[in-house]
């Protein structure tokens, strides 16, 4: 995957293509030319020049490149440039964690079984 590509891709980052606003970054969806929907996590900084937090963007990348597992959303590659700093993402359709969680049908026990499957390193007949 090139620089050029994903910055296309996301038309520079343009707000059209956000699908989401956390506290470490913004996240867009976007298209390669195969057709292919991926999803980047833009990095926030604080002044439109500045280096984001470096600690954190390597945390991430080595927990996910060093992570398989099918609940476990796979990290395509990242980009440590000084305009822009993201992580590249395959995209999983179906709204955000946060809101599943708040939904009331999810209640604690819910949650908590669902853990228990996500977990359990042995085969389960539960189609996971």
């Amino acid at each position: 995957m090139m620089y050029e590509t994903i910055i296309d891709a996301v038309d520079d980052f343009d707000s059209e293509h956000v699908i989401g606003v956390g506290g470490c970054g913004t996240v867009y969806r976007a298209e390669l030319p195969t057709g292919e929907p991926i999803a980047i996590k833009k990095l926030n900084t604080q002044e439109p020049d500045e280096w984001v937090d470096f600690k954190s963007f390597e945390n991430e990348v080595r927990a996910l490149t060093g992570t398989r597992h099918h609940n476990i959303v796979r990290l395509y590659g990242f980009c440590a440039h000084p305009r822009h700093t993201f992580l590249v993402y395959e995209f999983i359709d179906g709204g955000s964690l946060r809101n599943l969680l708040k939904m009331k049908e999810f209640d604690w026990c819910k949650r908590a079984n669902l853990i228990c499957i996500m977990t359990v390193p042995c085969p389960s007949p539960i189609n996971k």
